[in-house]
């Protein structure tokens, strides 16, 4: 896609790389355990670890990523409280994504459109029945930092938002998480030990 000073901003995705460059500048690019992320074929996955990897940043561009592939899609990313997701979602969208990729932003609604008509609404659910904001939304991708914030009741609820209705389009969740609060039961149950939550 090309800007109104004519610099073009390019999504660049394939089995090798996945990237977000301008003519000047790389915005992102995934390193390994980023890029496995990224690729991984399935449905719910969850990209664990220490603080530093680059879990949050690889979240917030798999919203972009998923968004610039089906054009005309909505995607949602969660934090727990909103003071978490001011801190660092939305701290890291405003200083990282180039305002070339997307046509609007609206700081409100913390909704981001992008420049092929696609959406990324930023949210919280600091109560345990705030998840029920979403009924009726159906979203490509909902991505959940700090996964391990949230209960399996939310997680539960959220897979049945995670739909999209365009022809061709894969829904898929993710979260990115460190060990520890009150999920990480369900969650390492779930996603290490591969057996459903007691």
């Amino acid at each position: 896609m090309r800007t109104k000073n004519n610099e073009r901003v390019r999504v660049k995705d394939c089995k090798e790389y996945f990237r977000v460059e301008s003519d000047d500048r790389i915005y992102y690019d995934a390193f390994s355990h980023q890029l496995q992320f990224h690729h991984s074929p399935a449905k719910y996955r969850l990209f664990g670890g220490a603080a530093g990897p680059g879990k949050t940043t690889a979240l917030l561009y798999e919203a972009i990523r998923q968004a610039h592939n089906v054009p005309g899609s909505d995607s949602l990313l969660l934090r727990r409280t909103y003071p978490e997701l001011e801190s660092s979602l939305l701290a890291y969208f405003r200083r990282d994504v180039p305002r070339k990729l997307y046509k609007s932003y609206n700081e409100s609604k913390h909704v981001v459109t992008w420049q092929n008509g696609s959406t990324t609404r930023f949210g919280y659910c600091r109560n345990e029945n705030d998840v029920y904001q979403y009924q009726g939304a159906e979203f490509l991708f909902i991505g959940l930092d700090e996964l391990t914030h949230f209960t399996l009741k939310q997680w539960q609820f959220l897979t049945s938002r995670n739909r999209c209705p365009i022809p061709g389009s894969v829904a898929c969740m993710a979260g990115a998480s460190n060990p520890g609060n009150i999920g990480h039961a369900w969650v390492k149950a779930l996603w290490v030990d591969h057996q459903p939550p007691t």
